[in-house]
């Protein structure tokens, strides 16, 4: 296996993209966290916020920052226009060969960039993802769900890499086409697409909140726009048998199932699907 110590050292240069809509709460604290990134094989050359349809602070405390930094650039989008455009915009002006996207309601651990962004030494990785982390309370139901589920996706990921909220990547592409729900899905198979891996980076740690309740609607809130959940339904229905999506009461029935000692006391080693019939066709 390669390591990194058969590259060079020298240090890889990176634009940082953060995606923001209405995030008065947290924009203060990525920031924060992106100026005071422990840094030694990667460099910070630019912070790229592209704020859409922010109808609270939000733009005003990304231009108090950009005072205390020149590296942070404020891109404003009067209408939210969906989360790919937002990227499209931050591509269009990232200056380096390698882009970072981070979602406006998370927050960089001090070391997540270096610990992503030196994978690039090795020429055959094309895109990094962080380990996420939630910060809900595990006492709550919801918030114990939340870190169960975060943990399982980090288990899976130390095998097959599924990577988002923060992620790095090669800038082979010049932009994402405007009707892509799964941002981060799209640009791992651009760059798989080019002959290039997608790696996983379990000690570059995002913090972020899950939801809070069982609603469909705090699923939604805050990460997709009107636009990008009526192309993801549509995206998702197309390749799924029954032709929706799933519902919190589909998972917990099977998973009530597999933990009943009633039902499933002589069950071991079995997965059970719960994608309604998902396909993939070429």
């Amino acid at each position: 296996m390669t390591t990194l110590t058969e590259f060079t050292h020298e240090t890889i240069k990176c634009s940082v993209g953060i995606t923001a809509h209405n995030e008065e709460a947290n924009i203060a604290q990525i920031l924060e966290a992106m100026l005071n990134q422990r840094l030694h094989m990667a460099e910070i050359a630019e912070i790229i916020v592209v704020a859409s349809g922010c109808t609270d602070h939000t733009i005003d405390i990304v231009q108090e920052y950009m005072a205390l930094d020149s590296r942070i650039q404020l891109f404003i989008q009067e209408k939210r226009e969906g989360k790919t455009s937002a990227i499209n915009i931050f591509l269009k002006h990232a200056t380096t060969d390698v882009c970072v996207l981070e979602s406006g309601d998370t927050v960089p651990h001090e070391d997540a960039i270096e610990n992503m962004v030196r994978m690039f030494h090795d020429p055959a990785v094309g895109m990094t993802g962080a380990h996420k982390v939630p910060v809900n309370t595990p006492e709550h139901i919801i918030g114990f769900l939340s870190h169960l589920r975060l943990k399982m996706e980090h288990q899976l990921c130390l095998d097959i890499p599924r990577l988002g909220e923060l992620i790095a990547f090669r800038k082979v592409f010049d932009q994402i086409p405007p009707d892509v729900a799964m941002d981060e899905a799209f640009v791992e198979a651009l760059v798989i697409r080019r002959g290039l891996q997608v790696r996983y980076a379990p000690d570059a740690v995002v913090f972020n909140m899950g939801p809070e309740t069982l609603g469909g609607e705090s699923v939604w809130k805050g990460t997709f726009s009107p636009e990008d959940q009526k192309a993801l339904i549509r995206e998702h229905s197309a390749i799924t048998a029954l032709g929706r999506l799933a519902k919190p009461k589909d998972v917990a029935m099977a998973v009530l199932f597999l933990a009943s000692d009633v039902t499933a006391d002589h069950i071991t080693g079995i997965v059970i699907g719960t994608d309604g019939g998902q396909y993939y066709p070429h």
